[in-house]
């Protein structure tokens, strides 16, 4: 749970304060780097660093650090334009995987200044993939008190003509990262969190943009190809060890192991949730139940030195010729050899090794990786040869045996019927690891996890995965929530939020 952007109780008390009050000052900004001009003397602080903590629970700003690069970005403020504003941020369910916030901001444009080419300065650069921030706090003591709820990019404006509006649709920057393009890649006993600090690192992420847990999977044999993004090679990673990896309200890139959310402070309620600021209470009747779990996974692991690739039909090279070969592998290779003289090709002016050996005339290259190697092979022997020997040795990657692993509740099963949920993935490679994932997903979803819709009068500083209690109207007693989604609105000076939560009972394995 965010704090209000200050560590000192002078500045959160009479935010709380606020926050609960029936009468709320609600106050907002949004800006956005039309121009993406640098600005040397512009920096917004995140938390993460050196943060303070209120109370023991609400992470407030630390040093003031460069969330992200674009943050540098000289920003127009739009606040005053500001009709409506949308945002939704939420969990994926079962195994995790990586999600990403969605904004939508409205703007007034009765003088045409959003118009194309009508302002000489924003005019010309209603384009895509401007960076936005966007803020919700509250008035009070004589103070505005706002917090970041969205960093990100915005997508293509979409001008309204006869309602003289301009609608910014944007996406934070795990969207960024989900369609970022990467070379092909290989790990070998990496933790989940070292490759995807590498990943983040090779998409221009710098150290303080991200944070993240230590993993608890650690990958013998990790080979990712050309067409699999950032974010692709993300979520699968995260997926094989029920991981989250999200962004924050403040642009810090997080990744969370399942742990996380079992222990203190994350067992303890952050928040009480009041009747009076309940609007609306529909409880959701479509409540996933997986009693049975099965993961299905062909780890790959790396062999010794051996041939992985030969070519079987004999080829010519004319004098002074070059030729190209693609050789494409059965498996992803960690190792592949230079190609030697006679132990790997042989050069004849005869067909079927006749004739003159030509070998050492050849000027041999490869360049490649993985599983597509290109081979150059150039002719100077002075005469046409045939080539009857071309092979590659490497050391590949190889599927040893799948791991099968299955838990099930009987109890569970006997009450709700079977409900089964089976997954693939690749990167578990150790059948213990693989057990204990599958008995988490049925230990916490065998029983039906009561789910509410609440909407509620704003609290900008809730985040997803927060612990809450909340007082249900008809009982007057307080139950225990986890907050899985948020869609927040603000419209016409009014902050609410849709709330989706699920009951944590008191046995329940806390996560």
């Amino acid at each position: 749970m965010l704090g209000p952007g200050n560590s000192s109780l002078s500045y959160w008390t009479p935010w709380a304060t606020m926050a609960t009050a029936l009468v709320r000052y609600v106050r907002w900004k949004v800006e956005i780097a039309w121009k993406r001009t640098f600005s040397s003397s512009l920096v917004y602080a995140r938390c993460g660093d050196a943060f303070s903590q209120v109370n023991g629970l609400h992470i407030v700003k630390g040093v003031t650090t460069p969330s992200t690069k674009p943050s540098l970005l000289e920003m127009w403020n739009e606040t005053a334009r500001v009709i409506r504003l949308e945002y939704d941020r939420k969990i994926s369910e079962p195994l995790g995987g990586i999600t990403s916030c969605l904004a939508d901001i409205v703007l007034e444009n009765t003088d045409n200044r959003f118009t194309p080419n009508h302002d000489s300065t924003i005019g010309t650069a209603l384009l895509p993939k401007r960076p936005v921030t966007a803020e919700i706090g509250f008035y009070a003591d004589s103070t505005e008190r706002n917090i970041s709820i969205f960093k990100g990019l915005s997508q293509m404006p979409e001008e309204s003509k006869a309602g003289r509006t301009l609608t910014i649709p944007a996406k934070d920057y795990v969207e960024f990262l989900n369609s970022y393009a990467l070379e092909p890649a290989i790990y070998v006993d990496k933790r989940t969190d070292e490759i995807i600090e590498d990943i983040l690192i090779t998409a221009g992420f710098s150290a303080p943009s991200y944070e993240l847990d230590e993993a608890l999977n650690t990958p013998s044999f990790v080979h990712f190809d050309r067409d699999e993004t950032a974010g692709d090679r993300i979520r699968v990673l995260c997926e094989a060890e029920e991981g989250h990896f999200f962004q924050d309200e403040n642009a810090v890139l997080r990744y969370h192991n399942r742990r996380r959310y079992g222990v203190y402070p994350y067992t303890t309620s952050m928040w009480d949730i009041n009747p009076s600021d309940i609007i609306a209470w529909e409880t959701m009747p479509n409540t996933q139940i997986i009693n049975k779990c099965t993961v299905r996974t062909q780890p790959r692991t790396v062999q010794d030195l051996q041939e992985v690739w030969r070519r079987h039909d004999e080829f010519t090279i004319a004098i002074g010729a070059t030729a190209t070969v693609l050789a494409k592998l059965s498996d992803p290779c960690l190792v592949i050899a230079g190609l030697i003289a006679t132990t790997d090709y042989t050069a004849y002016t005869g067909t079927e090794s006749t004739g003159l050996n030509k070998t050492a005339d050849m000027v041999v290259t490869t360049e490649g990786f993985a599983t597509e190697v290109k081979i150059t092979i150039k002719n100077n022997s002075g005469a046409l040869v045939y080539i009857p020997l071309l092979k590659i040795r490497g050391k590949p990657a190889t599927v040893e045996g799948p791991i099968t692993a299955t838990y099930e509740d009987s109890s569970s099963i006997n009450k709700y019927d079977l409900q089964e949920f089976s997954f693939e993935n690749d990167y578990i490679d150790d059948a213990v690891f693989a057990l204990a994932l599958v008995t988490h997903v049925v230990n916490k979803y065998k029983e039906p996890l009561r789910r509410v819709r609440l909407t509620v009068q704003g609290q900008p500083h809730f985040q997803v995965k927060d612990k809450v209690r909340v007082k249900d109207p008809d009982t007057s007693t307080f139950a225990n929530y986890r907050i899985m989604q948020i869609q927040g609105t603000l419209s016409e000076g009014l902050f609410i939020q849709d709330l989706i939560v699920r009951a944590i009972e008191d046995n329940e394995y806390d996560s």
